[in-house]
């Protein structure tokens, strides 16, 4: 179905694939690091010491700017025709929002004990990704921005839903939490907002015709 927001189901391909593997390599590059930390000798078992929430905060911290900044970049260079003009600006707005986001909660890990700060690290991270997305909508869709609004806000509430349901404490390590979120966060958002997007077209083909 050929709409505004899409011209062909290989569109779909190309929106959700690129930024889920770009936050995915963000996610796994940082799981190395903190894998090399953990195994230093002396510092095994780091989770429950006072180093962790430092290391934490870091990890946290850079899975999730890295993930933001490397899935709009992927993001982009797999659609060049619809975000490539953009890609500047819209990376920019994504870096310094996500590094405000952190710096604003940064004094809460030092603040609270360190269960807070998984617990603070599970909010945060499909947070950081969910005003990403609202800021790199906004960024390439400056002439519509109540769309971009919507397919935003939709793609967060679509996050938070998944999140509350897949990762209950039994199913995965807290220490693990922040390698996944960020991935299934930019593997939701571009697939809900195709889905919005589509809806908000149909929804205008039929109701404002001229």
């Amino acid at each position: 179905m050929k709409t505004r927001e899409i011209q062909s189901p290989i569109d779909i391909f190309f929106r959700v694939f690129p930024p889920t593997a770009g936050a995915l390599l963000a996610s796994l590059i940082a799981l190395v690091f903190f894998t090399l930390y953990n195994n230093i000798p002396g510092m095994g078992g780091g989770m429950l010491s006072e180093f962790s929430g430092f290391l934490l905060f870091g990890v946290t911290f850079l899975s999730a700017l890295l993930a933001n900044v490397i899935a709009i970049v992927f993001l982009s260079l797999a659609n060049r025709d619809l975000y490539g003009m953009f890609f500047r600006r819209a990376a920019t707005h994504v870096f310094f929002v996500t590094i405000g986001l952190f710096a604003l909660c940064a004094p809460l890990y030092l603040v609270f004990p360190i269960e807070t700060g998984f617990k603070l690290t599970q909010f945060l991270m499909p947070f950081a990704a969910i005003a990403a997305a609202l800021v790199f909508e906004i960024s390439v869709a400056s002439a519509d921005p109540l769309r971009a609004a919507y397919k935003s806000i939709f793609s967060g509430i679509a996050i938070v839903l998944v999140v509350l349901v897949l990762f209950q404490p039994a199913a995965i390590p807290a220490s693990m939490m922040p390698f996944f979120l960020m991935p299934i966060a930019w593997f939701l958002m571009p697939l809900v907002s195709i889905v919005v997007g589509m809806l908000a077209d149909i929804f205008e083909e039929a109701f404002y015709k001229d």
